[in-house]
């Protein structure tokens, strides 16, 4: 993802590839700035979004944003705000309605072109807006919106070396440092769970150097409380057909196929053995759940079999938590996404 001037503002912008020509005897501007310090999503996926394009006859740049994770879109907006010139111009009592009410807007609070628009309807001019800027009534700042999304940090205490029989350490530091260098780096979440006071001894042992505090990037998981693995049952006759039929058609190509049977008929199962054959032949797995309100059901059942190699998208995930949920995919950290 760039950020790109265009027009008067600048947008996120995609690339994929190199130009085949630039245009002839034309200026090219320069790119504002790189947002991602690797690729968001692989080259593998740029035929498939230029595929999409093509066949709903759609702008690309909106079909890769709307393949990727909410809060990943970068916009300059412009802000107008009352300056105390404007504030003084405001308490005039013969000041005209039009430019009345407009001051009143912005004095509220700061205010986009569009929501102006709206809030003073027929009083809003163009015009009027330029020139109370032009005399110092009204203030325009560029800013930049969106990218809400990013990678989640916490802060881990490492060991250092340290000779402990020429540095003396209190009872209460001895406790962390034997912690840590038993156990490895340890979030400061976790130390507070064990030793309340745990940040405050921490920051004075990094400040004396006889530990490490490093900001680590950490996953947010949606998924519930842990699950009790279970075993795969003993497939009853109809199960097994299905299994050895659907089975030699993995990895051959599209195909299409309907299981029959009412609820509680083991249709799920089914779909587990499928899945466990489909991760033996290193293939991915996507599981379609025709509704929200049938995840959890599924998540459980996948999760006692599959454990942590599933990943959940569904729209009561956080933008967060679905970022996080699509880098573990991107990277091949799950075998499984529901």
């Amino acid at each position: 993802r760039v950020l790109v001037p265009f027009g008067r503002r600048q947008i996120t912008g995609y690339v994929l590839g190199p130009a085949e020509q630039s245009p002839a005897n034309t200026p090219i501007k320069f790119i504002a700035d790189l947002l991602d310090d690797d690729p968001i999503f692989p080259g593998s996926m740029v035929p498939f979004f230029r595929w999409v394009a093509e066949y709903y006859m759609h702008p690309i740049g909106e079909v890769i944003q709307t393949a990727l994770p909410g809060g990943l879109t970068v916009e300059e907006h412009s802000l107008y705000s009352l300056t105390d010139e404007g504030r003084q111009i405001l308490a005039d009592p013969e000041l005209d309605a039009p430019t009345r009410l407009l001051l009143q807007c912005v004095d509220r609070a700061p205010r986009r072109y569009a929501q102006l628009r709206k809030e003073c309807g027929k009083a809003f001019s163009p015009s009027r807006l330029n020139a109370m800027q032009r005399r110092g009534w009204i203030d325009k700042r560029t800013i930049l919106r969106g990218d809400r999304t990013r990678p989640k940090t916490e802060r881990f205490v490492a060991s250092v070396p340290v000779d402990t029989e020429r540095v003396r350490l209190s009872p209460q530091r001895r406790q962390i440092f034997d912690i840590i260098k038993d156990q490895g780096p340890l979030a400061i979440a976790e130390l507070k769970a064990l030793m309340p006071t745990a940040a405050n001894l921490v920051r004075a042992m990094a400040r004396d150097s006889q530990v490490a505090v490093q900001e680590r990037i950490v996953f947010r998981d949606p998924l519930g409380a842990p699950i009790t693995p279970d075993c795969a049952p003993v497939l009853t006759g109809e199960q097994r057909a299905a299994v050895k039929t659907l089975g030699r058609a993995l990895g051959d190509g599209f195909q299409t196929f309907l299981l029959s049977g009412v609820t509680g008929s083991g249709k799920t199962e089914v779909y587990l053995h499928l899945s466990a054959e489909a991760l033996k032949r290193d293939l991915p797995v996507l599981v379609l759940v025709p509704e929200i309100a049938l995840i959890t059901q599924m998540e459980r059942s996948f999760r006692a079999r599959f454990g942590d190699r599933i990943a959940l998208l569904h729209s009561g995930l956080s933008n967060g938590e679905r970022y996080d949920q699509w880098q573990r995919i991107a990277r091949g950290e799950t075998g499984i996404a529901i």
